[in-house]
């Protein structure tokens, strides 16, 4: 039996980043059901790429929603690559309080880069608002 191969530094990096990420956003969501109210409304977000399938990108974060009980508000999709009016709708949803949380698929549908990720996350946690992933980040 071999020894699994040592990680690069780029590979443990990018390991102590998720891990950090990770916990972050359970600090957020922490502090979010702090203030939840009894039925939880939420936002399914999705990315596709061109020609995806949202239904396919939602199904994923809608067993989520069911399997916590939660209400679903609104299911939105962008596209990869391009603009997000679908995450700035959900946001909308929640800054005016008709949604508690976004579920998604993975962190790389909420931001594509560490740094974005990190100010969506903060952006919830200011606006009380809880983000939950059908595969955490560690599992990335």
């Amino acid at each position: 039996m071999s020894l699994p191969a040592a990680l690069s530094a780029r590979e443990e990096r990018a390991l102590v980043d998720a891990s950090r990420l990770y916990a972050l956003r359970r600090r957020v969501n922490a502090d979010a059901s702090a203030t939840r109210a009894v039925t939880v409304y939420v936002v399914l977000y999705a990315v596709t790429d061109p020609g995806g399938s949202p239904r396919d990108h939602l199904a994923g974060p809608q067993a989520l929603a069911h399997a916590r009980g939660y209400m679903v508000h609104a299911r939105l999709c962008d596209t990869a690559g391009g603009i997000r009016p679908g995450w700035a709708t959900a946001q909308r949803a929640i800054a005016e309080g008709r949604a508690h949380g976004i579920i998604a698929s993975s962190r790389s549908a909420v931001g594509g880069s560490d740094q974005q990720y990190e100010f969506d996350l903060h952006w919830l946690a200011r606006h009380r608002a809880a983000l939950w992933l059908v595969r955490p980040e560690p599992a990335l």
